[in-house]
């Protein structure tokens, strides 16, 4: 039998449990008082919450039968009026009952409920105590579907006369005539199945009597086929866990389901007290994928029970990289010839891989092996060909497999060439500069040197002369970072404002530098012709004095005899004392040359 249920797609499992006869439930709706035993005695019911006696009125056996039904004291022997077990006290609550046996209860039968009648009229019942008994004929309380169960009913007193009915869940599914020999009835159930589940129970039936009997469950239960399903993810990342849950519909309880790698040898066994119970894979590895199965299996009344294979349910393990993130350690701007710096990052749990730095439009590549989450990337010396837009990707090997990540975001780096601003100064070889109060002024004729210079940033270049006063650029290559823009003569059209470019080629393209703030030369006027007139003004002058001193003297050498200078009455000169009047003359004739002319008197006689 047992390897016939293991094949079979749908076991059936019947289970017997004997209940015994129980005594009358705490909250009952009705009772007998004053009787030998609880199954006789003065009936009393609870309506409205309040417990009150039944009067005489109508009352016959079929009222007292629903009463012994109700209380599971079999059939009924007497139904006695006019309190022969007493006179209750308090109300009576019910009158004119009339029962028609199919009434599980009392208070269900058809009844007066303004009773005009005194205690004195209070009704009683006479149960037999017991009803027809209930037991399983079977070898085991346990069969297996297609089985056979028999089920035999007996009377517990020869007063019960009539059919003995065997029902299911309420409902009759069988009945037998007894003879006055008989005392019990076979009921046999054939080839059970599903159909054959619920909950049966014996009772009389007669003219006049009909009684239950206490209940015997029998259960069909299906060991059907458990499903299975996945509590996570049909993709599960590696080294996380997942989940399976196998369940079943059964009532036979606190089996052991088990799970089955239906290509692996992965297995795993779980008693459960319910009807499903939870797989869990700590770490899975790529050893864990593929499809699962799992069964149920119980033991009832001393039988072993398996369920078919559930259906199968299957996952795969894979590594997910998320994106990684690259981001600049630099600038975006370069400058030519300086480092620049990337770096590429990832958020994973999966070190120890490598690092790609890739250029999109160019063949600049660079890989790395990293032990951590990152890899930093450098260019030593930047050229106009590591310009563009870069991305990354990181890739790992996981067990015995690769797994490349997405492309990172781009980023994009640019090259600059910056030149310094250049320096622009002035210099006039032969001295003809000088600083006045609006800067430096040159002397018209002199020669002037402009001069423009640079720090040493790149070899070579050119620097540009602009001069605003003309549409004209001077341009001079670069020697040791200067040009000097020279100016044999400085003339007027030369003044104005003077500014420096300095202009380099760098890897076949031109930078420009900013252009100087401006220098402002001042040409003035010589002073060369105003001395030289000077000069020959006083050289005429040196020559025309001694000229007129020389004329000046002839002319008092030749008339010495006629003129003389009065000294005084009777007074005489001698010649000797004109040479020295000519001496004294000749000193009158320089005070007069510097001071004016001399008045000298002539208006002596010649005589005198």
């Amino acid at each position: 039998m047992g390897e016939m249920s293991m094949s079979m797609a749908v076991l059936a499992l019947v289970s017997v449990i004997s209940v015994s006869v129980p005594s009358a439930p705490v909250a009952a709706q009705i009772r007998l008082v004053n009787g030998k035993s609880r199954c006789s005695g003065r009936v009393e019911v609870y309506l409205s919450n309040q417990w009150g006696t039944v009067c005489d009125d109508g009352w016959d056996m079929s009222d007292a039968e629903v009463v012994c039904r109700e209380l599971g004291c079999g059939c009924a022997i007497n139904a006695p009026w006019s309190a022969f077990y007493g006179a209750g006290t308090g109300y009576i609550l019910m009158d004119d009952v009339a029962c028609s046996l199919t009434e599980q209860s009392l208070t269900q039968c058809s009844y007066n409920s303004n009773p005009d009648c005194k205690h004195e009229e209070d009704v009683g019942v006479a149960c037999t105590a017991t009803g027809p008994s209930i037991s399983l004929i079977s070898s085991y309380s346990t069969v297996s579907a297609g089985e056979t169960v028999q089920i035999r009913c007996s009377r517990s007193a020869s007063r019960c006369n009539g059919n003995l009915l065997l029902y299911r869940n309420g409902v009759n599914v069988n009945s037998k005539a007894l003879n006055s020999s008989q005392s019990s009835a076979t009921f046999t159930l054939s080839n059970v199945d599903s159909s054959h589940q619920g909950s049966y129970t014996c009772a009389y039936s007669s003219s006049s009597t009909h009684s239950r009997s206490i209940n015997i469950t029998v259960v069909v239960g299906l060991l059907q086929k458990p499903s299975i399903f996945l509590e996570t993810s049909k993709e599960v990342s590696w080294g996380r866990f997942a989940q399976m849950r196998c369940s079943i519909s059964t009532q036979h309880l606190g089996g052991t389901f088990t799970l089955q790698q239906l290509s692996g040898s992965f297995t795993e066994t779980k008693i459960s007290t319910g009807t499903s119970a939870l797989f869990t894979i700590p770490q899975v590895d790529f050893i864990h994928e593929g499809d699962y199965y799992c069964r149920y299996q119980t033991r009832v009344s001393r039988r072993e029970f398996t369920s078919p294979q559930s259906a199968t349910v299957s996952f795969s393990v894979i590594v997910v990289l998320e994106q990684p993130i690259l981001s600049l350690g630099t600038s975006k701007e370069v400058s030519w010839g300086q480092s620049a710096q990337m770096r590429c990052s990832i958020s994973t749990q999966h070190l120890g891989g490598t690092f790609t730095l890739q250029q999109l439009s160019g063949s600049f590549k660079g890989t790395k092996i990293s032990t951590g989450a990152s890899a930093l990337f450098t260019i030593p010396q930047v050229d106009f060909i590591h310009e563009g837009a870069y991305n990354c990707q990181y890739k790992t090997r996981v067990s015995t497999r690769e797994f490349t990540s997405p492309q990172s975001a781009t980023v994009s780096l640019s090259v600059i060439v910056v030149l310094v601003q250049p320096n622009i100064s002035l210099s006039a070889p032969d001295g003809g500069l000088f600083w006045g109060p609006q800067g430096p002024e040159v002397t018209r004729g002199h020669s002037l040197s402009l001069i423009c210079s640079s720090e040493p940033q790149h070899q070579g270049g050119s620097f540009h002369l602009i001069f605003d006063g003309s549409n004209r650029t001077r341009t001079q290559l670069a020697i040791n970072h200067s040009a000097s823009f020279y100016i044999p003569e400085a003339d007027y059209s030369h003044q104005g404002n003077y500014s420096c470019v300095y202009e380099v080629t760098v890897s076949s393209r031109t930078f420009n530098s900013t252009q100087t703030a401006p220098l402002t030369v001042i040409v003035r006027a010589s002073l060369a012709p105003i001395i030289a007139s000077g000069v020959i003004s006083g050289l005429f002058l040196l020559l025309l004095i001694p000229a007129i001193l020389y004329l000046v003297k002839k002319k008092h050498l030749g008339s010495a005899n006629t003129y003389r200078f009065h000294n005084g009455p009777g007074e005489s000169r001698d010649e000797g004392e004109n040479i020295y009047i000519y001496g004294d003359l000749e000193e009158d004739m320089n005070v007069e040359e510097l001071h004016g002319p001399t008045v000298i008197d002539n208006d002596y006689d010649e005589d005198d």
